[in-house]
C-alpha cells in the first residue's frame, strides 16, 4: 500500500461524524517545489504520541541543500 493510500485509510478510521469537520489533513504546495503536509492529530490516538523528527537534505536552518529534501 502506498503512502497516500495509508494516509487515506488512517483518515477514514478517524472520521466519527465530528472530528473530520474541524480536524484532518491539509496538503498544499510550497514556494520551492515541494509540499506542506499538516495533520491535526487532536482527538486521535496519536495526539499523545511522541514524534521522532525527520530531517534530510537541509542545513541547520532547515533550508534545502538540493532538489530532494524533507523536514518536519
Amino acid at each position: 500500500m502506498n503512502t497516500l493510500a495509508r494516509l487515506q485509510a488512517w483518515y477514514s478510521h478517524q472520521c466519527n461524524g465530528e472530528w473530520e469537520h474541524s480536524s484532518g489533513v491539509n496538503i498544499q504546495s510550497c514556494d520551492n517545489p515541494g509540499w506542506w503536509v499538516k495533520i491535526n492529530l487532536m482527538g486521535t490516538p496519536l495526539q499523545t504520541q511522541a514524534f521522532t523528527e525527520i530531517v534530510a537534505g537541509v542545513d541547520a536552518q532547515r533550508f534545502a541543500l538540493g532538489p530532494r529534501w524533507l523536514t518536519n
